[in-house]
């Protein structure tokens, strides 16, 4: 009795239906694996970011992935003020949303401020 032959249709149907779901398994560990990697760098920089225990700074916070949208921001004594757009963003929740962008977005760009660690931009 032959159990794997290749001229069954059960031995074809099988061994297509196991290349699709290795394909497909490991495309998702490495997706997974990317953006586990994305969001340890996003707390990476947040640590950064609150090493230096600012009160008082201003910032603009800019979105160019599909429109153009930006805010100026001034935080006194840890409060935010908005100058200037739409939004009051915090640098807080510029890094909430970098972790959302994260887990969501099939193609991620994020950069960071050089010195201070906080998100320039979210581009998913």
């Amino acid at each position: 009795m032959v159990i794997f032959s290749s001229k069954s249709v059960y031995a074809i149907i099988f061994t297509l239906g196991m290349s699709i779901f290795l394909v497909i398994s490991s495309w998702g560990i490495m997706h997974w694996a990317n953006n586990a990697e994305t969001v340890e760098r996003v707390e990476r920089q947040s640590m950064q970011w609150k090493g230096f225990e600012l009160t008082e700074y201003s910032f603009t916070a800019t979105d160019a992935c599909i429109f153009l949208d930006y805010s100026k921001v001034q935080v006194v004594e840890g409060k935010p003020q908005l100058l200037e757009g739409k939004q009051k963003v915090t640098i807080e929740g510029r890094f909430n949303l970098a972790k959302e962008v994260i887990l969501n977005a099939d193609a991620l760009r994020i950069e960071y401020h050089p010195l201070y660690g906080f998100p320039l931009n979210n581009c998913g």
